[in-house]
C-alpha cells in the first residue's frame, strides 16, 4: 500500500523537491510522504480493522482465541447465544471506535475539500 502510494505522487512533486536542492531523505520526509500518507491511509485503516476481525480465523490453526474459547465455554454450559453475544460486543467495542478514528483521520487529511481561512489571514487578504 505504501509503495503504491509513494508511486502515485506526481512526478512534478519529485522534481519540485529536487529543484529546491533537497536531498533524497528530506524530499521524502517533507514532500513525498505527507502526500503518500493521505493516499495510503484508507486501505491501511481498512486492513487494520480487517486484521482484527479476521484474527478469529487463527482458531482454526488451534490457537486459543476468543471464538475458540467461546466455543469451549458454550459446549460446557450450552449457552452459546450469550457467549457469542459477549464476543460480538467485544469485537464491536474494539473495531467500531477504530473505524470512527480512521474516518476522522481521513477527513482531517482530506485535500479535496477547501480549507477554511483563519480570521487573521482573511482580514490581511481583505486589506
Amino acid at each position: 500500500m505504501f509503495r503504491g502510494a509513494i508511486i502515485s505522487v506526481e512526478k512534478g512533486q519529485w522534481e519540485a523537491g529536487a529543484a529546491l536542492a533537497m536531498d533524497w531523505f528530506t524530499q521524502m520526509r517533507v514532500v513525498i510522504l505527507p502526500q503518500a500518507t493521505r493516499v495510503a491511509l484508507p486501505p491501511t485503516g481498512n486492513y487494520a480493522v480487517s486484521l482484527f476481525k479476521d484474527s478469529a480465523l487463527a482458531s482454526t490453526v488451534s490457537v486459543a482465541e476468543m471464538l475458540f474459547t467461546a466455543q469451549i465455554i458454550g459446549s460446557e454450559t450450552f449457552r452459546y447465544m450469550e457467549v457469542y453475544a459477549v464476543i460480538g460486543v467485544l469485537y464491536l467495542m474494539v473495531s467500531y471506535p477504530t473505524s470512527l478514528f480512521l474516518r476522522w483521520l481521513e477527513h482531517r487529511l482530506d485535500l479535496t475539500r477547501p480549507r477554511t481561512q483563519s480570521k487573521a489571514s482573511a482580514s490581511a487578504i481583505a486589506t
